[in-house]
């Protein structure tokens, strides 16, 4: 992979997201956008082929991916003012 992590736009979180629920093809799974989110998945090692099954699985790499996305804080708005230092 390389340098940053180009597995954290929105198709890709997505894409694995829904690997990791379900084998079903993902909607859209014809679209050139989600056929290379897939390749790049499966390149960066986050999912593989399923045996016996014409999609993928997510992989224990794709698995610990998942559990450190779900690990972030959500952003929360915070006012500031001049004087308040924040």
């Amino acid at each position: 992979m390389k340098s940053g992590n180009p597995v954290n736009t929105p198709l890709l979180v997505g894409l694995l997201m829904h690997y990791y629920c379900k084998a079903d093809p993902p909607p859209n799974s014809d679209a050139p956008a989600v056929q290379s989110g897939i390749r790049l998945l499966l390149d960066c090692e986050l999912i593989e082929e399923d045996d016996g099954l014409p999609e993928y699985c997510v992989t224990e790499r794709g698995c610990a991916h998942i559990q450190a996305i779900c690990k972030l804080k959500l952003p929360e708005i915070v006012w500031q003012t001049p004087s308040s230092g924040l």
